[in-house]
């Protein structure tokens, strides 16, 4: 930037356009971790007999939310859910998650527990430990996921006083008015009934390997759901802005099981990042995706570098690409 102002003016209010060289492009941002998707999923609408890939998915949002029509002509069979992200606590944590929801002897409410709550019942814990298992034996080859994998297998999830402390130790925007309010913010969602008091703390979201990156401050269940579906659910039952929450994901959770057990659904996930001519890439060449979807990725690189690589994965067919920016204010859009 110095040596660009050397050379040219800047009118106030102006923007430096380097933002596509080597040194100034933003990178993705490693060194924090996420236990929901940032934005609340858009949806989607997917096809059977297709391939949708993912790139940069977070966790398995857009699933509970997506639409899942007939296939093409002359298509059939499952839809091919390939996620890919560059974070393998994300990658981990959604394995393990996924696991779950596709085995049918697993409550549904633990995978509630297990995804968005702060705190589990034992039963829960003793499901996820099952699962864990389960998804460590799908990246033998990777060292990274294995990494979290086998720290939740060995840990004990926090204590439920310790987990209460490390949660309200994240609310660092957020001011409670009323009791009401408390039990809201208290993380507690789908424990307390019979059989599923809570007992321990979420292992991913208070438990990582040492080095992991630090969690993200004020993450919220809410995220994943919008204020119109709350709304809407709260006139339709009457109950709490908490029951309604847990009423929506529970039922979207128990449709994205019923796709997983009859094999309408299959999830692929894989840690990595998509770049030009990586093995990787040409993975999803080879996939022959019918869509892709690129979630912010497109604020890390050029258009050019985008472009490229979006042919270079669609290159056997039309394949939709499409993605959105959280970076396009410093771009100098109005």
């Amino acid at each position: 930037p110095i040596q660009w102002m050397v050379k040219n003016t800047l009118p106030v209010g102006g923007i430096i356009p380097v933002r596509h060289s080597a040194d100034t492009s933003p990178k993705y941002e490693r060194r924090l971790r996420t236990n929901f998707c940032n934005r609340y999923p858009s949806r989607e609408i997917f096809h059977s007999g297709t391939s949708h890939v993912a790139v940069g998915f977070n966790d398995l949002s857009v699933l509970l939310t997506c639409e899942l029509h007939a296939p093409p002509s002359g298509s059939q069979g499952p839809l091919r859910f390939c996620g890919i992200d560059l974070s393998s606590f994300s990658v981990a944590k959604a394995s393990v998650v996924a696991e779950m929801l596709k085995t049918a002897s697993v409550p549904v409410l633990h995978c509630l527990q297990i995804w968005f709550s702060g705190t589990w019942s034992q039963a829960a814990v003793d499901s996820f430990k099952r699962a864990a298992k389960a998804a460590a034996r799908n990246f033998e080859g990777d060292r990274h996921v294995q990494s979290y994998l086998h720290h939740w297998l060995s840990a004990s999830p926090p204590g439920l006083s310790e987990a209460r402390e490390l949660w309200f130790a994240t609310r660092q925007r957020t001011s409670c008015g009323s009791i009401s309010d408390l039990k809201v913010l208290t993380g507690d969602l789908g424990v307390g009934g019979p059989g599923e008091a809570a007992a321990a703390g979420n292992l991913p979201m208070f438990s990582v390997p040492e080095g992991s990156p630090p969690g993200v401050d004020d993450e919220s269940a809410f995220d994943a759901v919008t204020l119109e579906d709350l709304a809407a659910e709260r006139e339709r039952t009457g109950s709490d802005i908490k029951e309604c929450l847990c009423t929506l994901l529970l039922e979207r959770l128990k449709r994205l099981r019923s796709w997983l057990v009859d094999g309408a659904i299959l999830i692929d996930l894989r840690c990595g990042e998509v770049t030009l001519g990586s093995p990787l890439m040409k993975e999803i060449t080879n996939m022959r995706p019918w869509t892709m979807s690129w979630s912010n990725v497109l604020d890390y690189m050029a258009p050019s570098e985008f472009h490229a690589l979006a042919r270079a994965c669609s290159v056997h067919g039309d394949t939709v690409h499409y993605g959105y920016s959280m970076n396009w204010k410093t771009e100098g859009c109005t």
